[in-house]
């Protein structure tokens, strides 16, 4: 299946059902090039945004998920049960929600086994279960590897839990990374934890030896600040704002921006300058950073010409 990077909007899976997905399960099968927005699927065992069971060399490439995938064990946005098959340069930004009695919980793949490969991939998935949890992948074995990727989503589970990987036995995880902030895991089994700033600053990959080149981006400000595909496009709703002043407090107006709820936005960020015509994002000034619409700050200048502002929506 080659989706030709098209999309398919708010698929829906009969709760109860295991090997749910896209596809339930595929054996030794290809499905590449396509993104499930807004997913809602809930299934029971083997249960994942594009397949719940990928067995006998199947491959997943250039596909992407976001939306919301739970089920009671093998659980993940791309693929909750990897078998000697392999994910690359595909992404998670969909809520993973397992069983606290559960296992193999994760953003890209929930148990992944047996001479399995996941390369060039992402989460930024906020992941939830029992234990084998992971930001990336919940549990991987038997000469399996994770190479250059990374996770950027919260993690908590039961047991074994990590904030790239929550178990790993006989397998191999090379130039891999996790965003401890956002996770709030400081062990994980394998990969190299990071802050931040350092999660959104390229060097922390390009040392590592990722493939900027062919496979990925990172500008700053897509995809919140994080690396991406080169594939990837950002189409994500423009806010609309509306902005008030205050009454005049120990002669400091408050400025209060308003905005719409836009969908897939992770944050909002407001950016301010004296020319409409400076260069944007570099000569403007971020005044705040919020996940909710509307905020409100004192001009700390009240005597300064007049000030443009721009509402920035980020996924």
């Amino acid at each position: 299946y080659n989706g030709q990077h098209y999309s398919i909007d708010s698929l829906k899976s009969i709760f109860g059902e295991s090997d749910a997905g896209l596809f339930g399960y595929i054996d030794s099968a290809s499905v590449s090039d396509v993104t499930l927005k807004y997913v809602d699927i809930s299934g029971d065992y083997q249960t994942g945004g594009i397949a719940g069971y990928a067995m006998n060399n199947s491959f997943i490439s250039g596909c992407g998920v976001t939306g919301s995938v739970s089920g009671s064990n093998n659980v993940a946005g791309i693929c909750g049960y990897l078998h000697e098959s392999e994910v690359n340069a595909s992404f998670s930004a969909a809520s993973v929600q397992g069983s606290t009695s559960g296992y193999a919980f994760g953003g890209i793949a929930g148990f992944v086994d047996y001479t399995s490969v996941i390369s060039d991939s992402y989460s930024r998935s906020p992941v939830s279960g029992g234990s084998y949890t992971g930001g990336l992948a919940g549990s991987v074995n038997r000469n399996s590897a994770v190479t250059d990727c990374y996770s950027a989503g919260s993690v908590s589970g039961s047991g074994y839990t990590g904030g790239l990987i929550g178990h790993s036995s006989e397998s191999f995880i090379t130039g891999c990374f996790w965003d401890i902030e956002k996770s709030n895991q400081t062990v994980s089994s394998g990969g190299t934890a990071k802050t931040t700033l350092e999660m959104q600053t390229g060097s922390t990959y390009t040392s590592a030896g990722w493939d900027f080149l062919n496979v990925w981006k990172i500008d700053g400000i897509e995809n919140a600040g994080y690396p991406y595909f080169l594939w990837q496009t950002f189409y994500i709703d423009t806010p609309s704002v509306s902005i008030f002043c205050d009454q005049a407090v120990d002669q400091y107006p408050i400025i209060m921006l308003d905005w719409n709820t836009v969908p897939d936005a992770v944050q909002y960020k407001i950016y301010s300058s004296i020319d409409p015509d400076a260069e944007f994002p570099a000569d403007w000034v971020l005044e705040a950073a919020t996940t909710r619409p509307g905020c409100s700050f004192v001009l700390s200048d009240p005597e300064s010409t007049k000030k443009f502002y721009v509402v920035v929506a980020e996924n």
